[in-house]
């Protein structure tokens, strides 16, 4: 240690808004380091660090990266999530979001990202219903019938037939 260097630094813990989600407004903390002792400690601009509590006081540990979380309370993945709740959601009509979370077996809401994503990938519409003050869940009709793969069927020697001549394959030497 040099014999200039500074042994103890105050920091500053912050809060901002981060989003609104069921017209909750949800906050994001930050810790402000010094400049000095971010440079000494030879930190990065957003790298990640373990925060391990020890009884009143906080170990800051850099790593390499965060672990993936791809599963949520529940211990559900996405994925499942999803599936669950395009066949439990009505098309074009609307259901209590808690009702269907029941019916899925979720215990605890979803993670904001994943209705999101549930939005843009299987159709999800979100509504509150005023005289309730509940979250109203319904899937969108055209997104559904857009994501929906089409029934297969067995290709027979007519349809080859038919197939062959209309592109002029076919040739007839009668």
């Amino acid at each position: 240690m040099k014999k200039n260097e500074k042994t103890e630094y105050y920091l500053r813990a912050q809060r901002r808004k981060s989003l609104k989600y069921n017209d909750k407004q949800r906050y994001q903390d930050y810790i402000t380091i010094p400049t000095q002792l971010f440079e000494e400690l030879k930190l990065r601009p957003g790298q990640i660090m373990k925060c391990m509590r020890t009884g009143n006081s906080l170990l800051y540990t850099p790593v390499a990266e965060k672990p993936k979380q791809s599963e949520n309370k529940n211990g559900m993945k996405y994925e499942e999530w999803a599936n669950r709740i395009r066949t439990l959601t009505p098309i074009g009509t609307w259901k209590e979001c808690n009702q269907i979370l029941k019916e899925a077996s979720a215990k605890n809401p979803p993670p904001p990202t994943w209705v999101i994503l549930a939005k843009n990938e299987i159709g999800l519409k979100q509504k509150l219903n005023l005289k309730t003050r509940r979250t109203l869940w319904s899937l969108d009709p055209q997104k559904v019938r857009s994501t929906s793969k089409p029934a297969l069927r067995d290709t027979n020697l007519t349809d080859i037939i038919t197939q062959s001549s209309k592109e002029g394959r076919c040739k007839n030497n009668v």
